[in-house]
């Protein structure tokens, strides 16, 4: 897993960083944004943020997308 910088565009300056998070194409939802923040893949200024996070100016992003795991299901 690598660290990626999230650009923040000005629209989104005041918006919580789980819906921002949404808007990207590989996190998709709220509910995931909310996990990857809950399990420390997104840092806000090099530090773990909190859900509740309001986008600021100057604020760093960066975030990380973990492998999926196996599920256990076997297909039949």
């Amino acid at each position: 897993m690598s660290w990626k910088k999230l650009e923040i565009s000005p629209e989104f300056l005041g918006q919580r960083i789980d819906k921002v998070l949404s808007t990207l194409p590989e996190v998709s939802s709220r509910s995931r944004a909310s996990f990857l923040i809950e399990n420390h893949h997104v840092q806000v200024n090099q530090k773990p943020c909190k859900v509740s996070h309001l986008i600021k100016p100057g604020d760093q992003i960066t975030y990380q997308i973990p492998e999926s795991s196996p599920t256990g299901i076997v297909s039949y």
